[in-house]
């Protein structure tokens, strides 16, 4: 907040607001991994994960007046992609964005060269520092390759599962009810029929 304070005056900063509801994240992120790998072939958490901190900002921005909501995704990271922010995927955060008539606004998005992004914010920026750590971070990259995650796998997984998701939770936070995660992710991925027959007892066996 200091930084923020000093470089930009004119501006006022209010105070951190910290916000999160780790039931939707585990519902788009983490409890039908073993589906969504069998589904789409490969799996990762982090083009949910970002979709997720979109997802949440948008009652907070309808609360505001429909603000805008400012993010700093960039396409490429001095030559170097992450598949949470590829042009597809950030064209996907748009979708849910655009569903709820909010403003989702990408000023660096076009910008590769990390020298730019110091210059923007007056101060030495170093890539991965001064910043949250992820446990979870490189987990779609072999050693010494690249990512290995298809794109259009990755767009299958946000327009069959993570954006309805997210669309029918947040519909359901602005209706002023809280929704029940898991099952509205059981119904988008169809998956009722397929549990109840492995949950039924082997024949001859009395449940």
């Amino acid at each position: 907040m200091s930084r923020l304070e000093k470089r930009l005056p004119e501006v006022r900063i209010h105070d951190l607001l910290v916000m999160g509801f780790p039931r939707f994240w585990r519902a788009l992120n983490g409890r039908f991994v073993g589906e969504l790998i069998a589904r789409y072939g490969c799996y990762t958490p982090c083009v949910g994960c970002h979709l997720y901190l979109h997802a949440v900002r948008v009652p907070l921005a309808l609360s505001l007046g429909n603000m805008p909501v400012i993010t700093g995704e960039r396409e490429s990271h001095d030559g170097k992609i992450k598949l949470n922010q590829i042009a597809e995927v950030l064209d996907g955060y748009h979708v849910l964005a655009d569903s709820f008539g909010t403003q989702l606004v990408f000023p660096l998005r076009k910008i590769d060269r990390g020298g730019e992004i110091e210059a923007l914010i007056g101060s030495p920026w170093k890539e991965g520092k001064d910043q949250l750590d992820c446990v979870l971070s490189g987990n779609h990259k072999r050693p010494g390759k690249e990512s290995y995650v298809p794109v259009v796998q990755i767009l299958q997984y946000l327009k069959e599962f993570a954006v309805p998701c997210a669309i029918e939770f947040v519909s359901t936070y602005l209706a002023s009810r809280v929704p029940d995660h898991i099952e509205v992710a059981k119904r988008i991925l169809n998956l009722k029929a397929v549990e109840s027959r492995q949950d039924a007892p082997p024949m001859g066996m009395k449940s």
